[in-house]
C-alpha cells in the first residue's frame, strides 16, 4: 500500500518542474467487461509508455504476474446500480474485492460504498457519473471522503461532455469545498 499512495502522491502533488507518471486508474480485462486478456492489457499500456496501470475488474481484484515494467496497482470496480442507475466506485490499491454496498437512493448507495473502500484502506474513485445519467451534481455534492471524480473517459457511453459535463460536476463540488481530484481515464 505505501508504493501505491506514494505513486499516487507522486501524480497527483507533482510540482511542474517536476516529470509527471502516465497512469490509468480505470481499466477493464476480459476478466469482467473489457475485450483483452489481463496480461495483454498490462503488456499495451507498458508499451505506450505508461508508468503504473490499475485493472478494476468488476468484483475482483485481477492479478497479473509480468508487471512489463510498470508499476500495478490493485483495484476493482464495486458495480452497484439502482433500477436504470449505474453507481460504480473503483478501490484503488486494495488487497481484496470490497463488497459491494446498498441503499435506496444514489447518494446512499454510492457513499455507502466509498466509505467500505475507504475502511478497506483503498482510494476511492467515483466512477463515469453520466453513464446512464445516474447522478449529477446535486448528488455529488452530498458525498464524503471521495478522492476522485472521473472527469473524463474513452468509453464511448458515458456522455462525460452531458449536458450537464462531467467537468460542470466537478466544479460544483469543488465550489461546494469537496476537496477531491478530477481524473481522465482511457
Amino acid at each position: 500500500m505505501k508504493a501505491i499512495v506514494a505513486v499516487l502522491v507522486l501524480f497527483v502533488c507533482a510540482p511542474l518542474h517536476a516529470a509527471w507518471l502516465k497512469g490509468n486508474l480505470h481499466t477493464h480485462t476480459l476478466e469482467s467487461d473489457g475485450d483483452s486478456k489481463p496480461a495483454e492489457v498490462v503488456r499495451w499500456y507498458a508499451e505506450h509508455g505508461y508508468d503504473f496501470l490499475v485493472l478494476t475488474d468488476h468484483d475482483k481484484v485481477t492479478r497479473v504476474d509480468d508487471a512489463a515494467g510498470i508499476v500495478l496497482i490493485p483495484g476493482e470496480e464495486v458495480p452497484v446500480r439502482l433500477p436504470k442507475k449505474p453507481l460504480p466506485v473503483n478501490a484503488i490499491g486494495i488487497e481484496e474485492p470490497v463488497k459491494p454496498q446498498h441503499g435506496a437512493t444514489p447518494v446512499e448507495v454510492l457513499q455507502r460504498n466509498i466509505d467500505a473502500v475507504r475502511k478497506a484502506g483503498a482510494l476511492a474513485l467515483i466512477n463515469h457519473p453520466n453513464f446512464g445519467w445516474a447522478f449529477g451534481a446535486d448528488e455529488l455534492v452530498q458525498l464524503e471522503h471521495a478522492n476522485f471524480l472521473e472527469i473524463a473517459s474513452g468509453h464511448p457511453f458515458v456522455n462525460a461532455e452531458g449536458p450537464p459535463s462531467a467537468e460542470s460536476m466537478w466544479d460544483a463540488m469543488l465550489t461546494a469545498g469537496k476537496m477531491i481530484y478530477g481524473v481522465a481515464v482511457d
